[in-house]
């Protein structure tokens, strides 16, 4: 199809795909508008996930996918490379979001009676669901996260100060690959930190656990990551409207609440790289942080078609192996591959993110999107269900346990965070393991008072 730069090139489209783009927006707010006033959930886990990764990376995002503002982000020749494929871009992502319609319809219609809960969910409820709860109920662990975290942020932050780069601690731990798994420990363990005591603030309220986690934010500040410090307050606020509100808020405080967090971004860019805040919607617009579409047609450019079967999935599952130690991963981490087809170098570059759906392409072709679009769409209508019904009930915990394990299908399409999801899961066993630790302790301490008090009785008797 033929695409036309318009408004002096801030944007380009087709007009054939600007015109399904535009139906799918309205279609987008007319279901929730319907759900809204079916359920009296402004608010709720499915159309908000499919705000944030739908509408906004997606729907919002495509006319400036291809626009020639994004030169200043990946050059022109680049550009050029991602203007050629935005089309077939375009039309797989969209494939994988039909595809999460599909999967959510499953959910309202078998609910848990499907073959998806039996042997997918349920066996991770049951697995590092049951280790989540056990950990969750433990006072002791989040404070001990805590200061961990405080110490290994300390440690960052000594060395990119060390280094001249105290502004922007994330880009000097990208530059040095050796450090780089210090920074990710330091990052999984504040991810875990913060969503444990986030889960105890709404399961058991105490002021305790908020003194707590405001110390968390206040430290993550220090780091200049807009995710690490944005991510902990957009979770307490979506959990608040979620367990506190029920979903039931006014468009008021929403919009308050958006305008705070974009000032937030804002001042963190602006330390980060000393930017004024006019170059947030450039970087919004045309960066690499909402970027999907445009990258998956920069890699759909340089692929030479041949499908990789799994092999970047099975390097994925390979990542507690180090690259130095691994030939197959340094060849086939979806990273060096998209890398390598970019022409950089594997030990400077990244790599190229291929989107939500353009990994999963790239090995299965269309059908793998529409397999893990239909799991996607399962797990998110799962999570919604298990909220609402927790307003009823206010059971929840039960919440908590289905965001851990739907964790695993959220790291499906991006298998660079795989690392992350095994690091996760090693700390949250390592956790598990400790509480039944101190509970035994706890426990045995307890049977000599029990046992001393007896004869005291006995002999009074």
């Amino acid at each position: 199809m033929e695409n036309y730069d318009f408004f002096y090139g801030i944007i380009r489209i087709s007009p054939v795909l600007m015109t399904v783009d535009i139906v799918l927006i309205i279609a987008f707010f007319v279901s929730w508008y319907f759900s809204y006033k079916r359920t009296g959930w402004l608010i709720d886990f499915w159309h908000f996930s499919l705000f944030m990764s739908y509408f906004f990376t997606f729907l919002l995002m495509y006319p400036f996918a291809s626009a020639i503002p994004n030169v200043l982000t990946i050059g022109e020749r680049n550009l050029a490379l991602a203007q050629r494929s935005i089309d077939a871009s375009f039309f797989i992502t969209l494939t994988g979001f039909l595809s999460i319609f599909v999967g959510g319809t499953i959910f309202r219609i078998y609910s848990y009676k499907h073959p998806i809960n039996w042997f997918l969910m349920m066996p991770l409820k049951l697995s590092i669901g049951y280790m989540t709860e056990s950990i969750i109920k433990s006072k002791i662990i989040p404070s001990v996260l805590i200061a961990i975290y405080i110490a290994l942020l300390t440690f960052v932050l000594l060395l990119a100060f060390r280094a001249g780069m105290i502004n922007n601690p994330r880009g000097y731990f990208l530059l040095n690959e050796g450090l780089r798994p210090v920074f990710n420990l330091t990052n999984s363990i504040g991810g875990i930190a913060s969503g444990l005591i986030l889960a105890r603030i709404f399961v058991f309220n105490k002021r305790y656990d908020k003194v707590l986690f405001a110390v968390f934010i206040a430290a993550t500040l220090f780091i200049g990551s807009r995710g690490g410090a944005v991510g902990p307050l957009l979770g307490y606020f979506t959990n608040w409207i979620y367990f506190r509100k029920h979903g039931r808020i006014k468009l008021i405080t929403l919009a308050i609440a958006g305008v705070g967090a974009l000032s937030l971004i804002t001042l963190l860019s602006f330390f980060r790289s000393g930017s004024g805040g006019a170059g947030i919607l450039a970087e919004i617009f045309y960066g690499n942080s909402f970027s999907d579409v445009r990258d998956l047609s920069w890699v759909l450019s340089l692929w030479d078609g041949n499908y990789f079967y799994g092999k970047t999935y099975l390097a994925a599952f390979m990542s507690f192996i180090p690259s130095s130690l691994s030939a197959y991963r340094t060849r086939w981490s979806i990273g060096k591959v998209t890398a390598t087809m970019a022409g950089y170098s594997i030990t400077e570059h990244p790599g190229i993110r291929p989107g939500t759906f353009g990994e999963v392409y790239l090995n299965f072709g269309i059908i793998g999107v529409i397999i893990l679009g239909i799991l996607m769409g399962y797990s998110m209508r799962y999570i919604d269900k298990k909220i609402k019904t927790a307003a009823v009930t206010g059971n929840n915990m039960a919440v908590f346990v289905a965001f851990t394990a739907g964790g695993f299908i959220g790291s499906l399409p991006i298998t660079a965070g795989f690392f992350g999801f095994y690091l996760n899961f090693i700390i949250f066993g390592v956790l598990f393991l400790f509480n039944l630790a101190l509970k035994h302790a706890k426990q045995t301490s307890e049977k000599p008072t029990l046992a001393l008090n007896t004869e005291s009785s006995g002999a009074v008797i």
